[in-house]
C-alpha cells in the first residue's frame, strides 16, 4: 500500500468517501480499506469548509450563514439605540469576528451560484445596517 510504503498512517476513524459528480443519478460503491467498508458521505468537511457531492456549496454557505448570523446578533446586543456601542466599535466587531466568518475559504467556493452567495450578501447588509443604526427597511443603495 502507498501509506505504508512512506511511512504515513492513515487514521480509518476519519477516513469518508465522497463521489463528485455533477449528475442527480445516486451512484452506488463500496470502498475497501484494508478489509474495512469507508463509510460514504455527501456532505465532507475538510479543513472547515462543507463539500457536498455537486460542489454547489449551499450546505458550506448555509453554514457560514449561521455562524455569522450569530456573530451579528451579539453585534446587534452590542448596539442599542441609546446606550450601545459606536460605529467604530461595531465596525471592529464585524471587521474582526463577522468578516473572516463570511470570507474563510471564498476563494474555494466563488464558483457558487449567485442564488447562495446572495445569502451571505443578506447577512452582510444586516450587519451594516446594525453598525449604522439603521432599520431592515433602510435600502442598502441608501446607506
Amino acid at each position: 500500500m502507498w501509506a505504508s510504503k512512506w511511512g504515513l498512517e492513515i487514521n480509518r476513524s476519519k477516513t469518508i468517501a465522497t463521489l463528485f459528480s455533477l449528475s442527480t443519478k445516486e451512484e452506488h460503491f463500496r470502498l475497501k480499506f484494508n478489509d474495512d467498508i469507508v463509510p460514504r458521505s455527501h456532505t465532507p468537511t475538510f479543513l472547515g469548509v462543507k463539500l457536498d457531492s455537486r460542489l454547489t456549496w449551499k450546505h458550506h454557505i448555509m453554514e457560514t450563514n449561521r455562524k455569522a448570523m450569530r456573530k451579528q446578533s451579539v453585534m446587534r446586543k452590542l448596539a442599542g439605540t441609546t446606550w450601545g456601542a459606536d460605529i467604530r466599535i461595531l465596525s471592529q466587531v464585524y471587521t474582526g469576528a463577522v468578516r473572516p466568518t463570511l470570507e474563510y475559504a471564498s476563494s474555494t467556493w466563488i464558483s457558487a451560484a449567485h442564488s447562495n452567495k446572495s445569502i451571505l450578501e443578506k447577512t452582510q447588509n444586516r450587519c451594516l445596517r446594525t453598525i449604522l443604526g439603521a432599520m431592515k427597511s433602510t435600502p442598502i443603495v441608501e446607506m
